[in-house]
């Protein structure tokens, strides 16, 4: 059912308008690029944490304990050491929400390290100018 998120996205998606997505790189400043809705450790965010994430926050200004492992253009890992690693990878292009701008389709892999813990998640994400930082519109279920 998890493969399939990916097809159900590229189904509803239509052509853009406009991108601010399309030249997105995730070897070039991860942490300082991702939306702090990536934090690992989002199960349950208190009122200042979804006050960070809906002003824009940042991945690694949201949680400077992350360090990054591996990136290239698509891809990155990065995690908590010796304790979490998450993958996060550029799926697909398209414009999910029908509002004219271009999003991405993000999916992201979280292991425990000291632990059977894993989880998947998918999320759709866009930039509403090109000075914008990248949003998460929303949260897609695996």
């Amino acid at each position: 059912k998890a493969r399939c998120t990916a097809l159900h996205f590229l189904q509803v998606a239509r052509t853009s308008e406009t991108t601010w997505v399309s030249d997105l790189r995730l070897d070039k400043d991860p942490l300082g690029t991702l939306p702090a809705s990536m934090n690992l450790a989002m199960e349950r965010p208190s009122d200042t944490e979804r006050e960070a994430i809906a002003k824009g926050q940042r991945l690694g200004a949201f949680d400077r304990t992350l360090v990054v492992t591996k990136a290239a253009p698509t891809s990155v890992t990065f995690g908590v050491p010796k304790t979490f690693t998450s993958t996060v990878e550029i799926v697909a292009h398209g414009d999910f929400d029908h509002d004219g701008v271009e999003d991405v389709l993000l999916f992201q892999s979280i292991h425990s390290l000291e632990g059977s813990f894993r989880s998947f998640r998918y999320f759709v994400a866009t930039k509403k100018g090109p000075k914008e930082p990248l949003m998460t519109v929303r949260e897609l279920d695996p």
